[in-house]
C-alpha cells in the first residue's frame, strides 16, 4: 500500500510539473471550460474470467494471486506457466486477460520497491483523483454556471465517467510506453486528435462513417464515452441505457492497462541480469 501512495504521489506531482501534460490535462481543460461550456453529451463487468502467470512462485505472489480472485471484478480460471500459454487463451476466448506476476515480486516486495502492478495502480488512482474534479466541473457545475439543460443525474454520470478515465488512462500508458519521449506524445495525440473527433460521429451522423472505420473508432474511448455522456447528461437516461458504451468502456479499461502492465513487465525485465527460465509449454 506504502508502494501504492508513492506512485500516487509521484505521478500526480509529475501531472503538475511536466509541461506536455500539465498543458493538455489542467492548461487544457481550463481553456475548454472558459471558451467552450457545452458538455458532451445497471450493469458492470463482474468475474471476468482471467488467466494468471506467476514467473515468481513465491508465497507472497500466491497471496497476490488469491486476493486478486477473492474480487467480484475478476475470476481467476487458468494458472499457466508461460505468457505465450495465456496468449493462446486469450486468441481462443477461454479467458478475457492475462494477469503476469513478475519474477522476483517478493523479493522486490522484501526490499520496498513497487510492483509493476503498484507503477500502473498508482498512476491510475493519479488520474482518478484529478478527474474527480475536472469531470464534475465540466457535467456538473458548468451546466449549472451557464444555465445549460441538464436532465441526468449526477451519481449515474460519474459512474460511467471512472471506466472512461480509466481507459483514457491505459491509452495514454501505451502510447507513453511506445514513443517514451513527453513531446513526442504530445504532438502525435494533436495530430491525431481531429481524426479521432470526426471519427466519433458527433461532427456527422455515424450511418455515414464507412463501417471498417467506425469499427476501429471503438478502440478510442472518446467515442463511447461521447454517445454515452449524451445520453446521460443531456437526455436524462438511466445508466442501463448506456450498458454498451459502459462495456465497451471497461473492456477497453482492462485492455489498455494491461499492455500498460506487460510493457512495464518486460521493460523492467530487459534491465534485469537474470533471466526467467520458465519452461515452454
Amino acid at each position: 500500500m506504502s508502494a501504492l501512495l508513492d506512485v500516487f504521489r509521484h505521478e500526480f506531482r509529475r501531472i503538475f510539473t511536466v509541461m506536455p501534460a500539465f498543458s493538455v490535462i489542467v492548461l487544457g481543460a481550463a481553456f475548454y471550460a472558459l471558451f467552450y461550456p457545452q458538455p458532451y453529451l445497471n450493469e458492470a463487468l463482474r468475474n471476468v474470467p482471467i488467466a494468471v502467470v506467476d514467473r515468481d512462485g513465491t508465497q507472497s505472489s500466491r497471496d497476490f494471486a488469491r486476493r486478486v480472485d477473492a474480487t467480484p471484478d475478476v475470476a481467476i480460471t487458468e494458472e499457466l506457466p508461460d505468457l505465450a500459454s495465456a496468449e493462446r487463451e486469450v486468441y481462443a476466448r477461454k479467458v478475457d486477460g492475462i494477469l503476469v506476476i513478475p519474477q522476483h515480486f517478493e523479493r522486490e516486495l522484501l526490499h520496498g520497491r513497487p510492483s509493476p502492478v503498484a507503477i500502473i495502480a498508482g498512476k491510475l488512482l493519479a488520474y482518478l483523483a484529478l478527474e474527480a474534479v475536472i469531470l464534475p466541473a465540466y457535467l456538473v457545475v458548468l451546466p449549472y454556471l451557464y444555465g445549460l439543460p441538464r436532465l441526468g443525474g449526477i451519481i449515474p454520470i460519474l459512474i460511467f465517467a471512472v471506466p472512461f478515465v480509466l481507459s483514457v488512462a491505459g491509452l495514454g500508458f501505451v502510447v507513453a510506453g511506445i514513443f517514451r519521449r513527453a513531446v513526442r506524445v504530445q504532438l502525435i495525440l494533436a495530430a491525431a486528435g481531429l481524426p479521432l473527433f470526426m471519427v466519433a460521429g458527433f461532427s456527422w451522423p455515424s450511418e455515414a462513417i464507412p463501417p471498417i472505420i467506425r469499427i476501429v473508432s471503438y478502440l478510442v474511448p472518446s467515442t463511447s464515452a461521447i454517445d454515452g455522456f449524451v445520453k446521460l447528461s443531456q437526455l436524462g437516461a438511466p445508466l442501463p441505457a448506456v450498458n454498451p458504451e459502459l462495456l465497451t468502456l471497461s473492456a477497453l479499461a482492462i485492455f489498455y492497462n494491461l499492455i500498460a502492465l506487460l510493457q512495464t513487465v518486460w521493460g523492467a525485465k530487459s534491465l534485469d541480469p537474470v533471466e526467467n527460465t520458465l519452461p515452454a509449454s
